[in-house]
């Protein structure tokens, strides 16, 4: 039997199923569907036996006759294809035939916003890092954060402990119990980044101050008093002003310490905070990237990626009016600017690539974030003019490497854009060379770089 995709492996390999994965030798299978057959034991024990071609006919045409042990081999199935495909093995599948099986694939998985088929490594950069232990009393630092030379990152979650929680830590201080350390990143201004601790640090500042907690919308603040100790404790109920003035002294010249870290080099990739701060941060939720990229790569860079993300016909493109939470849609800025800055130079991983960018750019006065404030928000009104609202969506989600290959082609282009963007767009999206990278390891420099010489071809040439 001719296979001429070469699809099947020679009866009796033991190499695993591409389907199900499966270590099992493989043998033909009698069906009516199609000749072709790859599937191993595992996979033609099941009640309704299919060839992979078969199966693609029954996803394109109707999901429906597949049964549920079908369904369950989707992803594999999914996979398989892409990575055929990729090699040139299968060429006759239309875009619309690439969409329905996606469909079929992402109706078996979780949804999420953003489409991005992302493989990342970790980042190989070898950072030189002195790590060092500091002893602060808790006086001085009381007067280190009202000078301002400890700093709690924007999206590190608000205060959280209780006015007992709080009491008990400074119980413990008192009665000279130790207490777990901090750790401060110290950054190039000689600020104290807080990674972790900021419960234990804004505990001492609020009864130093002697209110527990910031103001509430009605300008109103608790009055900490020491609650939750024992009533026989001599601490209890009390306010730091209550204090015997030998405990005040005892209280401010306690010690809590630091550990301290700071890069010594590379010193033009400042950017082992990210990965410091990824780990470390163990409190609340854990932040994704660009929460993380807010955080230490604070500066007006920050603001301007933000305040770009509130462009309307941005959120048109989007296909969402309000702000995503974890900032997946900031994120996506960012990687339009990076991306426009020369994506020919692009290196994996991509997560690494945008925190460079972002360290590069954080005070935000480059020539460069200059023309992207001028050019986005043109660029965004011109592709909802053009190509209409929600133009980079398949199947319901935003597909990242779609967006970030027409938009940075339409932004660097900007005085050469054609005035029939419309069917150009429609004839890129039909070219192999654009919509396969779009489907696996989108963030690979070949995948990358095939689908955005394709969109300068289609869009500019």
């Amino acid at each position: 039997m001719e296979n001429s995709h070469n699809i099947r492996p020679a009866e009796g390999s033991s190499e695993p199923c591409p389907v199900c994965g499966q270590p099992a030798s493989y043998r033909a299978v009698d069906t009516a569907i199609d000749a072709d057959t790859i599937l191993c034991p595992t996979c033609t024990d099941l009640k309704t036996p299919f060839t992979i071609t078969g199966l693609l006919r029954l996803i394109l045409r109707d999901k429906a006759h597949l049964t549920p042990e079908q369904k369950q081999l989707l992803p594999g199935l999914s996979a398989y294809l892409r990575q055929m495909s990729s090699r040139g093995e299968i060429v006759a599948l239309s875009e619309d035939d690439w969409e329905a099986l996606a469909r079929s694939y992402q109706s078996s998985t979780e949804e999420v916003i953003v489409e991005d088929v992302v493989e990342e490594d970790e980042v190989s950069i070898e950072y030189d890092i002195a790590t060092y232990p500091s002893d602060f009393t808790l006086s001085g630092i009381h007067r280190m954060w009202n000078d301002g030379d400890i700093e709690i990152p924007e999206f590190q979650r608000e205060f959280v402990w209780t006015i007992k929680q709080s009491s008990l830590l400074m119980e413990s201080f008192l009665l000279g119990l130790p207490v777990p350390p901090v750790f401060f990143y110290i950054d190039e201004e000689h600020k104290n980044l807080v990674i972790d601790g900021q419960q234990r640090i804004l505990s001492a500042v609020y009864y130093f101050d002697g209110y527990f907690g910031e103001e509430s919308l009605q300008g109103r603040r608790q009055v900490f008093r020491l609650m939750g100790l024992d009533e026989r404790s001599p601490y209890h109920n009390r306010r730091f002003e209550d204090l015997q003035h030998a405990d005040q002294r005892k209280l401010q010249n306690a010690v809590l310490r630091a550990i301290n870290i700071r890069q010594l080099s590379p010193s033009d990739n400042n950017t082992s905070i990210y990965h410091i701060f990824e780990r470390l941060n163990t409190g609340g939720t854990a932040l994704k990237p660009q929460e993380i990229r807010n955080c230490v790569f604070r500066g007006q860079f920050a603001k301007i990626l933000a305040d770009l993300n509130l462009d309307k016909n941005w959120r048109l493109i989007m296909g969402k009016e309000t702000k995503d939470k974890h900032q997946k849609d900031v994120e996506l800025v960012l990687r339009v600017f990076a991306l426009s800055q020369g994506w020919e130079k692009y290196e994996k991983p991509m997560k690494e690539y945008l925190n460079v960018t972002m360290r590069q750019h954080q005070r935000g006065n480059s020539k460069a974030v200059h023309r992207f404030v001028d050019v986005f928000p043109k660029v965004s009104a011109l592709i909802v003019e053009h190509l209409g609202t929600k133009p980079f969506h398949r199947s319901g989600r935003l597909n990242a490497s779609i967006l970030d290959a027409v938009f940075c082609t339409l932004l660097t282009n900007y005085s050469r854009i054609p005035v029939n963007l419309k069917e150009r767009f429609s004839q890129l999206r039909k070219d192999k060379e654009f919509f396969i990278p779009t489907y696996g390891r989108t963030t690979d420099p070949p995948e990358l770089q095939s689908r955005f010489k394709a969109a300068r071809k289609h869009l500019i040439e």
